[in-house]
């Protein structure tokens, strides 16, 4: 038994059992020899065994802790992931829907303005109250703009992860 490996010491022992049994001139002595060496070594090997076992239960416990403390990580990076994103479409809301508010309130006071003076009769109020309408407008547009901004965001993110999975494979 000069090889290490349990698999091949017990690949041997077993070839070397297997021609003992086709021995047929076997005595008691050399049976009961044979049997005792056989009973050891299968000890021996039992031994091994939960050796193996053990440290292999240990290897897979730490594994197991491992792959959730990266789950935890995982899920932590993808809420940081989704709350920049967000963030971002809604940095790009604001300013599309800042930059449209200057236009909208340029176009009031060039076009719009002088419709509402004729008709109101020059009342301040009323060029206030449209001028309010058109800011007031703005706040649901920028909601609708930042979902439409996140949802393009989101299908841009899950492409390149289906390429990277593609490329990984």
């Amino acid at each position: 038994m000069a090889n290490n490996n349990l698999y091949e010491r017990q690949a041997e022992e077993l070839g070397r059992a297997k021609a003992f049994l086709e021995d047929t001139s076997i005595d008691t002595e050399k049976l009961k020899t044979e049997y005792t060496r056989l009973v050891e070594n299968f000890d021996e090997t039992i031994g091994e065994l939960k050796l193996i076992t053990k440290v292999s239960d240990k290897l897979q416990n730490k594994l197991d802790k491992t792959n959730s403390a990266l789950d935890n990580k995982n899920k932590e990076l993808q809420e940081t992931l989704d709350a920049l994103t967000k963030a971002k479409a809604g940095r790009k809301a604001a300013t599309i829907i800042l930059a449209l508010a200057v236009i909208l309130f340029l176009l009031e006071e060039i076009f719009i303005e002088k419709l509402i003076d004729n008709y109101s009769g020059g009342n301040v109020w009323f060029s206030l109250g449209a001028k309010g309408a058109i800011a007031l407008g703005l706040k649901p547009l920028e909601g609708f703009l930042e979902k439409i901004l996140l949802d393009a965001a989101y299908r841009n993110s899950k492409k390149e992860l289906e390429s990277f999975e593609n490329v990984k494979d």
